[in-house]
């Protein structure tokens, strides 16, 4: 995972024009095994890539809320399929099974899970739902024994993310608090 500046994701961005380029929106979930370039923003919600090397396939994941029987029933709108760590955790992980990749092949990364909107002195035992979508997360990759590789998590920024599917490479800039 490599830190980037805005000058060099631009330029990054543009050295990348041959391969398809995709811009995930909260609640979306995207998996391939051909050349393809994946970027997202992050604030509170978390992007769980998974990527097996041996079959050169990568999938990427843009959720909103822990779950949906975590969320108290005025905040528990109907999101995209896609909006809950839970369930499209495990999604994705029976698509790779179903295309022969068993979980212990995969490589995990978790993105987000930012407290972006709170008060810089906030108290730390506070769970937000950054927090919920990064613990919910956690959990559920080492239930299924997936590998976490790597991890950029909580603080008070965002983050903006670029995913390769073929090559499991992440570019990460954080946005201004």
């Amino acid at each position: 995972m490599k830190s980037c500046s805005e000058g060099e994701m631009e330029k990054i961005e543009r050295n990348d024009d041959e391969l398809l380029t995709i811009h995930l929106k909260p609640g979306e979930i995207y998996i391939s095994d051909k050349p393809t370039i994946v970027s997202t923003i992050l604030g509170s919600c978390v992007s769980i890539t998974m990527f097996c090397s041996r079959f050169g396939i990568g999938g990427i994941c843009h959720c909103i809320l822990p779950s949906p029987r975590d969320m108290k029933p005025r905040i528990s709108v109907f999101f995209k399929e896609y909006a809950y760590v839970d369930y499209t955790i495990k999604t994705m992980l029976k698509k790779f099974e179903t295309l022969g990749i068993k979980y212990h092949e995969i490589e995990a990364k978790i993105f987000g899970g930012s407290t972006m909107n709170y008060p810089d002195n906030m108290d730390n035992n506070v769970i937000t739902v950054g927090r919920q979508n990064i613990n919910t997360a956690r959990r559920i990759l080492e239930d299924e024994g997936v590998r976490l590789a790597a991890y950029d998590l909580g603080g008070t920024s965002g983050r903006k993310i670029i995913f390769y599917t073929h090559t499991g490479r992440i570019l990460l800039k954080r946005t201004k608090h």
